[in-house]
């Protein structure tokens, strides 16, 4: 008969993401998963597979709380082009009060993994599809209440926004400086 598990794998998931957020995947080894979790490399295995699954776990686990955040302010804004300089704002939050400089999860792992693993590649396609996605339905919603020109492109306006904001938060991992991001911010949003 099987035991039963004595931790819960969402706290194990929630503890190995902040240990690659930190760290990347290269640079974070099984000593460090095994410290962040309080699992030994046995039970890591049992649950998850392999490090690499592990990483994907966290990688779902990022995308789901920050694109959520992305989505939530794009819906939620009372015009779309609030929603719009909303994400921006949530970006230059995070990013000046992260002590630990680590910038955006979804960023570091397409500067490290993308194109040479093929799953992360993947991964990090479709969450730049969805987000680019919302931003193009901000910028219809914008262009018909009349608060942003007809002609832009809504997919072209978007991926120029996505674009934007992933350069944002990888400059602000190296200069977490809230002047200079929200100089960036006023020159990115400017288009609209």
């Amino acid at each position: 008969m099987a035991r039963p598990r004595a931790y819960d794998p969402e706290e194990v998931i929630d503890k190995a993401t902040g240990a690659f957020w930190l760290k990347g995947y290269e640079a974070t080894s099984l000593a460090d998963i095994e410290a962040a979790t309080g699992l030994n490399r046995s039970s890591l295995y049992t649950a998850f597979g392999n490090m690499h699954a592990l990483y994907m776990e966290a990688l779902e686990r990022f995308r789901d709380r920050e694109t959520s955040r992305v989505l939530h302010a794009l819906r939620v804004a009372p015009t779309a082009k609030e929603g719009i300089r909303r994400v921006f704002q949530l970006s230059v939050e995070d990013l000046v009060n992260d002590p630990e400089c680590r910038g955006c999860m979804i960023v570091n792992a397409t500067a490290e993994c993308v194109p040479g693993d093929p799953q992360v590649t993947a991964f990090v396609r479709a969450v730049d599809e969805e987000t680019e996605r919302a931003f193009a339905n901000a910028v219809r919603r914008a262009q018909a209440q009349g608060e942003m020109s007809p002609a832009h492109d809504p997919d072209q306006l978007s991926a120029y926004l996505y674009s934007a904001l992933q350069g944002l938060r990888l400059r602000g991992k190296a200069e977490p400086d809230r002047a200079t991001l929200e100089g960036i911010v006023g020159v990115a949003l400017s288009v609209l």
